[in-house]
């Protein structure tokens, strides 16, 4: 059995489109597991900048009708983003996971807070033929 290192990252800025609340953001993350393979994920993290004052109240990772959530682990000092979102703060997140995903599945991070303007997150583990 082959065992070969994979990561799948993405970032979704909305920054520029936020001058009201919203219901949160979510990214998928690219690229999907390759033909032939299966994604053992071992750890997703990633961070979310939130308009300052305001909080994050999930964070969760979905893949093929499998989901784990993950904490907040440290807060930024203010920084302005510009565009609609402004002062805005980094939240850090993260966690070890244990996901198993298919040929052509992705992971989808969802963070809902009244007011995010961008999220980054990876994942990362090994893949396996399948």
């Amino acid at each position: 059995m082959a065992i070969e290192a994979f990561t799948s990252w993405g970032t979704n800025n909305q920054s520029d489109m936020v001058p009201m609340p919203t219901n949160g953001i979510r990214v998928v993350l690219e690229p999907a597991v390759p033909a032939g393979k299966q994604f053992v994920v071992e750890h997703i993290s990633g961070w979310v900048a939130l308009r300052d004052g305001d909080r994050v109240d999930l964070i969760q990772a979905l893949g093929h009708m499998q989901q784990v959530h993950l904490p907040v682990h440290f807060v930024s000092s203010a920084m302005n983003f510009g565009h609609q979102l402004g002062m805005a703060r980094h939240h850090q997140f993260g966690s070890p996971v244990r996901l198993y995903l298919s040929a052509g599945d992705r992971i989808e991070v969802f963070v809902l807070a009244k007011v995010a303007g961008i999220l980054s997150a990876a994942a990362v583990g090994y893949l396996v033929d399948a």
